[in-house]
């Protein structure tokens, strides 16, 4: 009777263990289905590739690739050059790149050279033709992707795959070959130059624009003659030669580069408004102003820009596409560029709008150095869309005392004079908080406390945000005090809520 009792509970026992286990397994089984669907509701919630124009392309070709892409509710239309990388298999193995623009690279496995300014300029199809797929959720945008140089060193077969925001393009297959004949010939000239397909060196070289204009003329069959052409006639533009820049990108109207085509277009409206208005004796109103005539060595500066246009359909950016033309003593120089921070510069086509009757903007220059190399007497002016304002003088004092003991702390933390470095590295936090405290008083004082307050603000620390902007709201720089009281302001908007 026991052994028949034991035998019974025993088998319960296994019963009830069964059944535990089968509830177990149809639980984990729902939720692997469940994640499984999840994972691919995430992939299938952004549509992602690319397309480009050929398989077969010569070294240092530009290549156009046009992107079509989904975007999530609230999301902005994105700067692809910025947010796509690519993946690059090849002879020399795989190799990856975190952005399709040659600006300092943060990918962990390959940078691009520091040096490298960005010439790859994003073009927003917004013309009519997009407002069907606009409607199905789908976009459109095409790149001309010119640091092919990096991505394509040498000729051969490469497999590239493009990732947007976690979602991966099909796998394409391109063929790079060398150049032969008139392509040959135009490859040598444009190899003599660092990051060729920027034309930095057209605007760094005395002879930089009478070499380009030889270029374009003498190798008209070239796979590099249309871009080369654009960034021609976008420089004369800039130099005020608007007959110039015109005669060129007429001819680039009928180029079979679609996106070439369309930037010489909206440039073209430009033109044609600037001519228009010189001829009617309304030439548009174009000033600079500087805060002051007399800086330290390294000393930041903002400049003050009032623009007003009429009839274009187009806004520039200024604080990209300026141009700066700097003369010391008998030497000329000029640079295309406020900010080392240079991302997508050119003209942007905006759908259904143009800019303000008068559009004012104050930029932040650093590239000092670069600029003001030494003490001296400079006179600078400043060159947007094709206007030149009145030249300033200005006068570069060397650094001494406080000022250059402020600036050797800087140079050990290796950061620059406005402490971005904070923003890629958070342990610079503590050196900047003991820079605002020990050096607060010199002339790079108030960038280091507005950088300081905008991160303690970034980072939700609004008492302490507080504090900082409060010591710069009666800065002598007008602009900082300008950006601290409104920054103080939506401060105590916050606090009230």
């Amino acid at each position: 009777m026991l052994i028949t009792q034991a035998l019974e509970t025993e088998a319960m026992r296994t019963l009830i263990m069964r059944v535990i286990l089968l509830i177990l397994s149809v639980f984990f089984s729902v939720a692997l289905v469940a994640g499984q669907t999840g994972s691919n509701e995430k992939r299938i919630d952004r549509s992602f590739d690319v397309t480009l124009e050929k398989s077969n392309y010569v070294l240092l070709e530009p290549i156009t690739a046009t992107f079509s892409f989904s975007l999530r509710p609230g999301e902005s239309f994105p700067r692809l050059l910025e947010t796509t990388s690519i993946t690059i298999k090849g002879r020399d193995g795989v190799r990856r790149f975190s952005k399709l623009t040659n600006v300092v690279n943060s990918s962990p496995t390959e940078s691009l050279p520091p040096s490298r300014s960005s010439s790859l300029k994003q073009i927003v199809e917004m013309d009519k033709t997009r407002e069907p797929a606009e409607k199905m959720g789908v976009h459109s945008a095409a790149e001309i992707i010119t640091c092919t140089d990096i991505f394509f060193p040498i000729p051969g077969k490469y497999t590239v795959q493009f990732s947007f925001r976690g979602a991966k393009s099909k796998e394409i297959e391109i063929n790079i070959e060398t150049p032969v004949g008139i392509n040959d010939e135009a490859f040598a000239v444009l190899k003599k130059y660092d990051d060729p397909l920027s034309f930095r060196w057209v605007f760094e070289n005395g002879d930089g624009s009478d070499v380009l204009r030889k270029f374009v003329a003498d190798f008209p069959n070239s796979v590099y003659h249309d871009y080369s052409a654009y960034e021609l006639g976008l420089l004369l533009f800039y130099r005020n030669d608007l007959e110039g820049s015109r005669t060129v990108l007429t001819s680039l109207q009928t180029s079979p580069n679609p996106v070439l085509s369309k930037k010489a277009t909206a440039l073209l409206k430009n033109i044609e408004s600037e001519i228009i208005n010189a001829q009617e004796g309304a030439q548009p109103m174009f000033e600079a102003r500087l805060e002051k005539n007399n800086y330290v060595a390294f000393e930041p500066m903002f400049v003050e820009f009032t623009l007003k246009r009429t009839n274009t359909p187009t806004i520039s950016r200024p604080s990209q596409d300026t141009v700066v033309r700097i003369t010391k003593g008998k030497k000329t120089r000029e640079f295309t560029g406020l900010t080392k921070a240079i991302l997508n510069g050119g003209i942007q086509q905006l759908p259904g709008q143009t800019m303000p009757e008068k559009y004012e903007v104050s930029v932040l220059i650093d590239r000092i150095s670069e600029f003001f190399p030494s003490p001296g007497s400079y006179t600078v002016q400043f060159i947007l869309n094709g206007q030149s304002s009145a030249p300033l003088n200005i006068t570069i004092s060397p650094l001494e005392n406080r000022d250059k003991e402020a600036f050797n702390f800087l140079r050990r933390q290796n950061c620059d004079v406005v402490f971005n470095c904070i923003w890629a590295k958070k342990d610079k936090v503590a050196a900047l908080e003991e820079f605002v405290d020990t050096f607060g008083d010199t002339v790079f004082g108030d960038f280091a406390i507005k950088t300081l307050a905008d991160f303690y603000l970034a980072n939700g620390e609004i008492f302490r945000a507080k504090i900082q902007f409060e010591k710069i709201s009666a800065s002598n720089r007008p602009v900082i005090a300008k950006k601290a009281k409104r920054s103080l302001s939506e401060i105590k908007t916050q606090l009230s809520q």
